[in-house]
């Protein structure tokens, strides 16, 4: 009988370090460690993306979040953008809407805002309109998909916007006449 005991104690052992073993490996080959990933550029795009909005290195879970979903096709890098700017993190940082601008144009196009359309988005970010707005223009140009081409990431958009995003200068002159 103790013969017994033993062998089912070995077996469940066994089976134990078996589930072990495939559960690390099927682990690793879905998030790939930094020194594996060195020439994916979705780990550069993500990594790119936290350092311009974040100011800081993704975390292990979060990084691990991001690339599953970029991977996957669950989120676009439009809809990583998006997410960040709302997170907790970033609104800590208490950007001003110039800073928020200027970040979202260079993690989005590489490159600076010209003045005239920063003034624009920040008269319609003064009204009410929100920061969403600005992604989901940003996220139909050019510039936008040259940068997620060179990432080769999905660029997505962001349409699903609220009532007051849609038409900024509707929002614009109802905001003035509830000021006058």
């Amino acid at each position: 009988m103790s013969r017994h005991k033993h062998g089912v104690f070995g077996y469940i052992i066994r089976t134990i370090g078996v589930l072990l073993t495939v559960s690390v490996l099927a682990g690793t080959c879905m998030v790939p460690s930094k020194v594996r990933a060195q020439k994916d550029l979705t780990v550069d795009f993500i990594e790119y993306a936290f350092h311009t909005l974040l100011g800081k290195d993704p975390e292990g879970e979060q990084y691990g979040f991001w690339y599953r979903n970029i991977k996957d096709g669950n989120t676009t890098a439009a809809g990583m953008i998006e997410m960040l700017s709302e997170s907790e993190e970033f609104s800590k940082k208490n950007y001003s809407a110039d800073q928020e601008l200027t970040l979202l144009t260079k993690v989005m196009t590489g490159k600076e805002l010209a003045s005239a359309e920063k003034e624009r988005y920040l008269s319609y970010m003064e009204s009410g309109v929100s920061l969403r707005r600005f992604i989901s223009d940003v996220s139909k140009t050019p510039d936008f998909a040259a940068v997620c081409a060179q990432y080769k990431i999905t660029p997505g958009t962001v349409d699903d916007l609220e009532s007051r995003d849609h038409n900024p200068e509707l929002t614009i002159f109802i905001g003035q006449l509830f000021t006058e």
